[in-house]
């Protein structure tokens, strides 16, 4: 299974398996490269810390990146190997990119809230100011 990323057809479908857009699998396929450091189609855990420090360490303490990194790749380790193969990558990556979209959604629908709210405010002051 080495060999998969190599295979931008069979990335495709595991990918649309994770439930990923061609557009998403392509990009997990670019980061998976850019993670696998050594370049032997899998990614221990060492390379999955420094993947997660380049997207979460501007957000987290260090210790809470650290944690966060061990659970998240014990997580997407599936087979228990030691090593994140692309298939299990691409899992982790949907999973990832579902909550994100759900946080994005959620951020939205707050804004659209308190925009709503601003607006029947001054419609309430414009009103009052009216009589």
């Amino acid at each position: 299974m080495a060999n998969i990323i190599d295979d931008e057809e069979l990335c495709k479908r595991l990918g649309k398996n994770a439930g990923l857009s061609e557009e998403q699998v392509m990009a997990a396929r670019e980061r998976f490269m850019e993670t696998d450091e050594d370049g032997s189609g899998n990614v221990n855990e060492e390379e999955f810390c420094n993947m997660m420090k380049q997207l979460l360490g501007h957000r987290l303490k260090p210790l809470v990146l650290k944690r966060v990194s061990a659970i998240n790749f014990k997580l997407a380790d599936e087979d228990s190997s030691g090593e994140v193969d692309f298939k299990e990558f691409l899992n982790i990556y949907g999973e990832m990119m579902r909550e994100r979209a759900a946080e994005e959604e959620a951020e939205a629908a707050r804004k659209a809230k308190a925009e709503a709210e601003a607006e029947a405010e001054a419609e309430a002051e414009a009103a009052r100011q009216a009589e």
